[in-house]
């Protein structure tokens, strides 16, 4: 009998954080722009660009394009939902979490 013993008796949970869409208030603008987010650097070549702006500034962010984003308004609130293409995907698991 080969018997395994292992460190930990719980179960491995992983995170559904990608799922969860992200609010935020009408003073910020979020636009998913179709340009690429650098022409210089080779591993930004096929990488879309999300521009977020508010009263605090604005941010320039690299977006995959296996990373789908669809936006909704409300009343005063705004809703961005991150998804991936193929979620069975590592790759994109891994970043459907970190894009978000």
């Amino acid at each position: 009998m080969n018997l395994v013993r292992q460190f930990s008796t719980t179960r491995r949970v992983l995170s559904h954080i990608g799922g969860a869409p992200i609010r935020y208030s009408s003073e910020v603008k979020i636009e998913h722009l179709p340009t690429q987010f650098s022409t210089t650097d080779a591993r930004f070549f096929n990488k879309t660009t999300l521009k977020v702006s508010g009263p605090l500034g604005h941010r320039l962010m690299p977006i995959e394009p296996f990373v789908k984003l669809q936006f909704s308004e409300h009343d005063r609130e705004s809703e961005l939902l991150v998804s991936v293409h193929d979620s069975q995907e590592k790759k994109q698991r891994q970043m459907w979490g970190t894009t978000r």
